[in-house]
């Protein structure tokens, strides 16, 4: 499926591994222009690297998207390479193991920091110029952790996180969508990318049995695919959804 983007300029925040880099290399295909945004460099560049080698464009920016001065380097990066960003994929975060008891503030606060406040920090710093191209498109990354709270060593800030990153994609929608910038969210299931080795706590984190009808974790590709889909404008009549992609998870 042609999906339009060619020539659009898109961040990808946590692009250097996981859904990020599915997600940047997909929007390469697609011939977006891709900044590949990460906390390490290293990842970042590599991303970026194997972009431009498959014949697309892409700029790496490593920055912390959970800081105002690290956002704003990605943006000042981005819009001195290309213009104004009009694609904006929201997907740094991070896991947390531990349950309420156990948990340090300092470890809730930075699970918050990554899962959402690197959201909000990047809507803020990115909307006006966004608005004042003709809009755009903000896809984020949830969970279904926001719906379910079985799994037998998540803190519970993993979840309540993204669960708050589902109604920032709703206020996204209610107050900017009259100005061109549709918002949504994928919540994807179990995903084969080594996640839970983020994680932050005491212990480790374990890995969850499957139960989902699908049988299997998807493949971070599978979620890649979504992100691009929503950033096009094949999805132009999406707005403030939030898409459980979890194999049926939520569902027994």
């Amino acid at each position: 499926m042609e999906l339009g983007l060619n020539g659009k300029v898109a961040v990808v925040t946590g692009g250097g591994s996981g859904i990020g880099r599915a997600t940047a290399l997909r929007l390469g295909r697609e011939g977006a222009a891709v900044v590949v945004a990460d906390l390490s460099a290293e990842r970042a560049d590599a991303v970026a690297a194997q972009i431009i080698a498959a014949g697309g464009t892409a700029l790496s920016a490593a920055g912390d998207a959970s800081t105002i001065d690290g956002i704003d380097r990605i943006a000042t990066s981005a819009e001195n390479w290309r213009g104004p960003v009009t694609r904006l994929c929201l997907n740094a975060g991070i896991g947390g193991e531990g349950d309420i008891r156990t948990m340090s503030l300092e470890d809730w606060r930075k699970v918050f920091a990554i899962n959402l406040e690197s959201q909000f920090l990047a809507a803020q710093r990115f909307l006006d110029p966004m608005i004042a191209a003709g809009g755009g498109a903000i896809a984020t990354t949830g969970s279904f952790g926001a719906f379910r709270s079985g799994h037998p060593s998540s803190t519970p800030a993993y979840g309540a996180s993204k669960a708050a990153v589902t109604q920032l994609v709703r206020h996204l929608t209610a107050r900017f969508s009259a100005a061109g910038v549709r918002a949504n969210c994928i919540c994807p299931g179990s995903v084969e990318t080594g996640f839970g080795a983020t994680a932050v706590g005491s212990g480790t984190m374990v890995t969850a049995p499957m139960r989902a009808p699908a049988g299997r974790r998807a493949q971070p590709e599978e979620i890649g695919d979504w992100m691009a889909f929503l950033l096009s404008d094949r999805a132009r009549h999406l707005r403030g959804q939030v898409i459980l992609v979890d194999g049926g998870r939520t569902a027994v």
